[in-house]
């Protein structure tokens, strides 16, 4: 969801119910802790294609009496106290960095971070940018300060490799 929603990891997935999905509509309204404060408690995501048939998978896991989409997660054993009952308590950098490992590559700095970012250029390169920032849930000038990166795609139909910078 990170990837392909740039939702922000964990407290949005943790916070996230069944009745935040819309499937009719293809709509997911992402609760959103950080900026509750501010007068934003969700924001509304398109249910993209690419993430439907997991969600879809996820969803016929779960049994339909469970109130939350991730409700494994909200079970960690790191939540067992009542004092560590919420998403702060839960640490999926460490795993997410470990199943890097296995799969032979090196883990980059702040992988959530970083997969929330890279769904933004995605997202900006198909669609408009006012639609994207209210997705993601910032506004042009934060994203232009942190969330922007150069990603380069290399094409080996000529002689040469020349990056192409999408």
């Amino acid at each position: 969801m990170a990837r392909f929603l740039g939702v922000r990891v964990p407290s949005e997935p943790f916070s996230m119910t069944r009745d935040c999905v819309d499937w009719e509509k293809q709509v997911i309204r992402a609760p959103s802790p950080k900026t509750v404060k501010q007068g934003r408690p969700f924001r509304l995501v398109p249910l993209f294609p690419p993430l439907r048939p997991y969600l879809e998978a996820l969803w016929e896991a779960t049994s339909p009496g469970t109130l939350f989409i991730f409700d494994r997660l909200r079970q960690r054993s790191s939540l067992t106290s009542d004092r560590h009952s919420t998403w702060r308590a839960v640490n999926l950098r460490t795993q997410l960095e470990r199943l890097i490992v296995r799969a032979g590559l090196r883990p980059w700095p702040k992988p959530w971070q970083n997969l929330r970012s890279s769904a933004e250029m995605d997202l900006l390169a198909r669609f408009p940018p006012a639609a994207v920032f209210e997705w993601i849930g910032h506004t042009h000038d934060l994203a232009r300060c942190g969330h922007w990166q150069v990603q380069l795609d290399f094409r080996d139909d000529s002689e040469s490799l020349i990056p192409m910078i999408s």
